[in-house]
């Protein structure tokens, strides 16, 4: 089967979405997948079936509409509710209240074959937020274990690292774990905290008094290649999820991404991790992340790491997701 998989961007969904499955389907027999940002002349000769990743713009419409004129199957794949992007995150927020925006989102999804979500709980919200009833199905998102082990590493001193990486979405969320991990700072001297992606350091300064701002790393985004070293420096992770309709739309990303190299993550307690066994920290509020964070300085949480990268391999590695992805690309062949 020849696919051609359409990318949103090369530097966030566009890999984790398609980019890592992509590679993945590769490996199965018969598979043949290409993955690119614009479609040619030449695609219209070549695909059997196409992945459209999110697109809401006329031309992604254009293309979609393009493929289908060709008798090639169209699968739309979605990983965020677009349609309820909070107000606080103004610039998404002014493009996707366009009606034009919506409106093309809307198309897309009704002009595919089937559309993919990375949960049933964002298959549920898009489709009650566009007002439409499509066929969707639950295709989960997945990590690239190979390249973990290839570029992960081992610290190697007496500092103790906490953890968080996130898109400009979850600034607003900052204000749900700096409380705790400056408190745990203060009491252990040895305690670091380590920020990844669009948090500044103007976002932590509120939380942290200059004799703890001065243990505190703010980076800016993480290369794809470069993620999995960069987590696995970490001892702990954060995930701190605010609680509105797109942050609920959310897969398990974040918790797949340090799994992979081994590092457990304290996760909020909503709906996104609620797929994610028992044993998988999680924190309702400040006090209980910071008492959750104390147990891992404390060492009583040892071995989760491991059991992390268990599960994740059993659920979320790519050659298993890709599995699924081979379902839903044969099934579009003959609807």
């Amino acid at each position: 089967m020849n696919v051609i998989w359409y990318l949103s961007d090369i530097h966030a969904c566009g890999t984790v979405r398609a980019d890592v499955p992509a590679r993945a389907l590769n490996d199965l027999p018969d598979m043949n997948v290409v993955v690119k940002e614009k479609l040619s002349l030449s695609d219209l000769g070549f695909a059997d079936v196409a992945v459209v990743q999110r697109g809401c713009c006329g031309q992604r419409l254009l293309d979609m509409n393009k493929l289908a004129c060709s008798g090639i199957p169209v699968v739309y794949d979605i990983d965020d509710n677009l349609l309820e992007v909070p107000p606080f995150f103004t610039d998404a927020y002014e493009y996707f209240c366009k009606p034009e925006s919506r409106e093309a989102l809307t198309q897309c999804m009704t002009s595919a074959q089937l559309v993919t979500v990375s949960s049933a709980y964002l298959g549920d919200s898009i489709c009650s937020s566009s007002g439409v009833n499509v066929l969707t199905r639950v295709v989960s998102n997945c990590v690239d274990l190979g390249h973990a082990d290839l570029t992960s590493t081992v610290r190697k001193d007496d500092r103790f690292i906490i953890m968080w990486h996130g898109s400009a979405i979850h600034i607003h969320d900052v204000h749900l774990a700096a409380p705790a991990i400056a408190a745990v700072m203060k009491d252990h001297p040895h305690v670091e905290f380590w920020s990844y992606g669009s948090m500044e350091k103007k976002h932590y300064e509120e939380f942290f008094p200059d004799d703890l701002m001065c243990r505190v790393t703010v980076n800016g985004w993480v290369a794809p290649e470069d993620l999995y070293r960069v987590v696995s420096l970490a001892d702990v992770a954060v995930a701190p999820l605010d609680s509105h309709e797109f942050n609920m739309c959310k897969s398990p990303i974040k918790w797949m991404e340090y799994a992979a190299v081994g590092v457990p993550t304290i996760v909020q307690n909503a709906f996104p991790y609620a797929e994610l066994p028992d044993w998988v920290g999680r924190a309702d509020d400040v006090d209980s992340l910071q008492a959750m964070l104390d147990q891992h300085i404390q060492g009583k949480r040892v071995g989760e790491g491991a059991r992390c990268r268990k599960h994740c391999k059993e659920w979320y590695s790519s050659p298993v997701v890709a599995r699924e992805w081979e379902g839903v690309l044969k099934d579009a062949l003959v609807l």
